[in-house]
């Protein structure tokens, strides 16, 4: 099976969280605390190639007053993660990271977010030669500011 023959997450029995929450009134209602901090959104090849729902998540973390979120380009390749990559192929991932890392670097967030635990780790791991930045999921962020529903 090649890529484009994944399904998108509207045929999937499962979603994201981001897209679950994005889809109800609820969280729409919620107030959040302000943060006044420079965020760099690292969109997960699972969520960009396979469920095709990265807008969600932009759209959630707008709620938060006075955040900058400054999405990594969507031709951002892979961070290495892949999977098992990090792991079986340290080599291959690391060099696959090297471009992210280097646009990370440019920016200077406060915090990085990403929504893949994978790419948190490997994101954590190599970003330790670089510079130290809080890594997230959006939605801990998310519940972190939340301020009263």
């Amino acid at each position: 099976m090649i890529l484009k023959d994944y399904p998108s997450e509207k045929n999937f029995n499962i979603k994201d969280i981001s897209s679950f929450l994005y889809t109800r009134e609820k969280p729409k209602k919620l107030i959040f605390k302000t943060l006044k901090l420079t965020a760099v959104l690292h969109t997960p090849c699972s969520l960009k190639n396979i469920l095709q729902t990265a807008d969600p998540t932009w759209h959630l973390l707008k709620l938060i007053p006075g955040l900058q979120i400054i999405p990594l380009s969507s031709s951002t390749a892979c961070c290495g993660a892949a999977g098992l990559n990090m792991l079986t192929q340290p080599e291959m991932a690391d060099s696959l990271a090297h471009d992210l890392l280097n646009k990370i670097k440019e920016i200077k967030p406060d915090i990085l977010l990403t929504s893949n635990i994978g790419c948190k780790i490997h994101l954590e791991t190599q970003l330790q030669t670089y510079q130290k930045i809080k890594i997230l999921h959006p939605i801990e962020l998310l519940a972190m500011q939340l301020e009263s529903f």
